[in-house]
């Protein structure tokens, strides 16, 4: 029997098999193109109830990366290449991204390729915020509860959430008027009720305090917050009378303890019960990890500035 040569990861090796697409494929390519890149392990589980097992799942990953004999004339994904030495790559996930095929795949059901990105010095951010919110799409999928994608919430507009703010810095006071922009936005409903949440992620590089609001930082991010949820400023801008929470996920455990002495030290001690804050160290360097989903998000406990902790899932 011919032993069939393994193909190598990040070289396109393509057998001339014709590939046609199936339900699985294109919900693999609706998640890249909402959640943006994602490992071979996030896609199994988004797509488990349409998979035979992880082992079938990888082969197809595999043809829709190698093959390029396809309707719409070209492989359907792309390979993330790491920024590490190639010879650890075969012990982590490989991570998925679009490619022009796969976009004209969607544009051809309707459905609108976001803005193709690439490669940059941002990608870390952008794999890490996927990685989360295609978790709690997977943990909402698995206990029965249904997320609710930022489109379904924003109906059109941009998530920049006007607000104006003040601080007393060392050297006088300051006012910002820029408008909130959280990474992400989405929804959760659980028995009828339904809860937003923003979501903000960190990768130890967001500094708690600067001399300034004209740069970002935390402090900033949290008065911003503060006023966008205490005073209901993101109701009438999702025009929605829904409760909101502010979920914030760092790499760093040290820098997670400065952000909640900063929350306490901001409201004297009153704390925030809408800010949900966790560090997942895992995460410092996806690339060279590719941490596998974490399935118990919505039940994990999140920490609170002066308040006791508590989950997604309420």
């Amino acid at each position: 029997m011919q032993e069939t040569k393994r193909r190598k990861r990040y070289i396109r090796t393509s057998t001339g098999k014709r590939v046609t697409l199936h339900e699985r494929d294109y919900l693999w390519f609706q998640s890249l193109n909402y959640h943006g890149p994602l490992s071979s392990t996030t896609l199994y589980e988004l797509g488990k109830h349409l998979s035979h097992d992880v082992t079938s799942a990888d082969k197809r990953l595999g043809d829709l990366y190698h093959e390029n004999n396809t309707y719409h004339r070209g492989a359907y994904l792309e390979r993330v290449k790491p920024r590490y030495s190639p010879k650890f790559s075969l012990h982590v996930d490989c991570i998925y991204d679009l490619t022009d095929a796969s976009r004209a795949a969607l544009e051809a059901i309707d459905v609108t390729p976001k803005k193709k990105q690439g490669r940059n010095q941002l990608f870390e951010h952008q794999a890490m915020l996927a990685a989360f919110t295609a978790s709690i799409e997977i943990a909402c999928r698995n206990l029965g509860y249904r997320f609710i994608p930022d489109y379904e919430i924003l109906k059109g507009k941009l998530l920049e959430i006007p607000c104006s703010i003040s601080h007393d810095f060392p050297h006088g006071t300051k006012t910002c008027n820029k408008p909130l922009i959280p990474d992400a936005l989405f929804g959760i409903e659980k028995d009828g009720l339904t809860r937003y949440f923003f979501l903000e992620v960190d990768r130890d590089s967001e500094p708690v305090y600067r001399g300034t609001f004209d740069l970002s930082s935390y402090l900033r991010k949290f008065l911003q917050y503060q006023a966008v949820i205490q005073k209901g400023l993101y109701k009438e801008f999702l025009d929605t009378d829904k409760p909101a929470l502010v979920l914030n996920v760092t790499t760093s455990k040290s820098h997670l303890r400065s952000i909640m002495e900063m929350a306490n030290d901001v409201t004297n001690g009153k704390g925030a019960p809408y800010f949900m804050a966790k560090a997942y160290p895992d995460y410092s360097n996806i690339e060279y990890t590719v941490p596998k989903p974490i399935l118990d998000i919505l039940t994990t406990s999140f920490e609170r500035p002066g308040k006791p902790p508590m989950t997604m899932a309420w």
